[in-house]
């Protein structure tokens, strides 16, 4: 009976057998873990290689800015309060006095939500929001959204209400 239970069931190895079959198991979660840190690390390389952005007229570079993240492009965009306003000198004569400081208001957070978000992005210079608010022309805000939406499209980004 004995002998029958033996060779139904076997004996562990040797400790020696048992701890190299250990060791050989631990092999290929090492090189996992590794790979999954080389696999951040490019993942982490790739969101953060600056792209240039060039003046139009003198073809010179300006700045250097990262991808942007989901967030951030989001902040970009304008509140639906602001989207569909006419704000030309008539469409606002229109509006009621209420209303008018009303998308005032709504405009100064965006922009401010606005130049945050482009201080966070632009790599070089490095600068705070309240500098890129005194110094850059509202054109630049235009070109640095430009070309994160011709970012995008090259990435085969979703692009559609970005403008």
């Amino acid at each position: 009976m004995k002998t029958k239970i033996l060779e139904k069931h076997r004996p562990l190895d040797t400790p020696e057998k048992v701890a190299r079959r250990i060791s050989e198991k631990e092999i290929p979660k090492k090189k996992y873990a590794a790979d999954m840190q080389e696999i951040e690390s490019n993942l982490i390389g790739y969101f953060s290689r600056p792209e240039s952005i060039f003046d139009p007229e003198t073809g010179n570079e300006i700045c250097q800015i990262r991808k942007p993240t989901v967030e951030e492009v989001e902040a970009l965009m304008p509140p639906d309060e602001l989207r569909g306003i006419d704000s030309s000198i008539e469409g606002l004569k229109k509006l009621s006095l209420e209303e008018r400081e009303t998308i005032s208001k709504k405009t100064k957070e965006f922009l401010n939500v606005q130049y945050k978000t482009l201080a966070d992005i632009i790599m070089v210079p490095k600068k705070d929001a309240v500098w890129w608010k005194r110094n850059a022309p509202p054109n630049f805000l235009a070109l640095v959204q430009t070309h994160i939406v011709s970012m995008l499209e090259r990435m085969a980004g979703e692009t559609e209400n970005f403008r």
